[in-house]
């Protein structure tokens, strides 16, 4: 007999994406209405999602989203829709917001293209990879002459950003008529929905990646390995698993001797879970706040990483007055301040509060990082910054 667990349809996060004015709010309302009346989901008003709600991020970050949740044959639906870029870009860097895909919204109106290059760019730092392309507003009658012509356009540009946008699926349709229940553009937005089911892949469950824990405390008792303790937060782990120390000092290779949570001793633990991790032949002296417990080989320590960052406004409890290049601060990261600097671009005077960029940071000792890891800038104790990992450097 199958278990429930084959019935548990996979979730996915959806980013809408696109220009002000190219129908993005218009469609997520329009993808609700439509799937209502299939019985899968629950009729959202436009003006609803228009008046989005506010977030708080822990670090103070605030930013404006509306949410959308449906079903499709294969997958439960999260979609966001935010009034503005820097709400998508606050969301995702606080890492209030996850994105898995996403849809372009596009129109005939100009300047569409300038206007998506800072969402491609936001996307592809992230590593989202799969988007769809939603041509709106095909209903109007200069359209026949310029559908041609602007999916050639919004291609070429995915194509410049590293996504695959000759591959990319591209439907035609109105958000605005579908809305008001025209069929034959309702059914353009089922054909979104059944291209969504075959392009977009299911995102990897955060205890299904490499197994990652920052160490925040060390335990150590007699006749017992050293254990480090935190919460795990991607993968899963075994006793007996090989594993890797990384960060701070030199990289060790050790052994899972032993898992508690609490006092009670475990053959196994996944993300979400906090435990102490016994670790065979690792004396207490070797092990440090902040170090990182790792499958072997998939995260490295280093000093330089470049990063891209959000500057926190006064109203968000960061500074009222810029950051200046090269500025010295405390990152925040592995439950560890770690001494550094951040610069960017010398023709780029400073960072105002509310300004995003991308920096390169340099740490007083070396820590263990990779593409996506998120961490906070302090100054005097002072959340003024937020940020992740673009890149990182030897």
């Amino acid at each position: 007999m199958a278990s429930n667990d084959e019935f548990i349809k996979q979730a996915i996060f959806i980013d809408t994406i696109g220009a002000k004015g190219h129908g993005k709010t218009t469609l997520t309302a329009a993808i609700t209405q439509v799937l209502a009346k299939d019985h899968m989901a629950v009729a959202q008003d436009l003006a609803a999602l228009n008046n989005a709600p506010q977030h708080k991020a822990r670090s103070g970050v605030t930013f404006y989203r509306s949410e959308a949740v449906y079903e499709s044959s294969a997958r439960v639906c999260i979609q966001y829709d935010c009034p503005s870029f820097m709400d998508h870009a606050k969301g995702m860097n606080s890492g209030e917001t996850r994105v898995d895909a996403a849809i372009l919204v596009v129109s005939q109106e100009p300047d569409f293209s300038r206007a998506c290059d800072e969402y491609l760019m936001l996307l592809r730092d992230f590593g989202v990879s799969h988007i769809i392309i939603f041509i709106n507003k095909c209903d109007l009658d200069q359209y026949d002459e310029l559908t041609g012509l602007v999916e050639s356009l919004v291609r070429e540009q995915l194509n410049g950003y590293g996504f695959d946008g000759d591959r990319a699926p591209v439907i035609y349709g109105s958000a605005l008529q579908a809305l008001e229940g025209v069929p034959v553009w309702e059914d353009k937005i089922r054909e979104l929905i059944r291209t969504m089911d075959s392009y977009f892949v299911d995102p990897v469950l955060f205890k299904n990646q490499p197994f990652m824990m920052p160490v925040e405390d060390i335990f150590t008792s007699p006749r017992r390995d050293t254990q480090a303790y935190s919460r795990i937060e991607t993968g899963t782990i075994r006793v007996h698993d090989p594993v890797e120390l990384v960060g701070i000092r030199d990289t060790r290779q050790t052994t899972c001797s032993s898992i508690d949570i609490g006092a009670h001793p475990q053959e196994r633990v996944s993300a979400g879970d906090s435990a102490a991790i016994g670790l065979k032949g690792i004396p207490r002296s070797d092990i440090e706040r902040g170090m990182v417990l790792c499958e072997a080989g998939t995260m490295k320590s280093c000093q330089r990483f470049e990063a891209r960052v959000y500057c926190l406004t006064s109203e968000e409890g960061g500074r009222r007055t810029p950051l200046h290049n090269d500025f010295k601060a405390d990152f925040s990261l592995h439950y560890l301040d770690v001494a550094g600097t951040a610069d960017w671009p010398r023709n780029i005077e400073m960072m105002m509060p509310g300004d995003e960029l991308h920096v390169t940071v340099r740490l007083s000792k070396s820590m263990a990082v990779k593409v996506g890891t998120k961490f906070e800038i302090r100054q005097h104790g002072q959340i003024v910054g937020v940020g992740h990992v673009t890149d990182t450097f030897d």
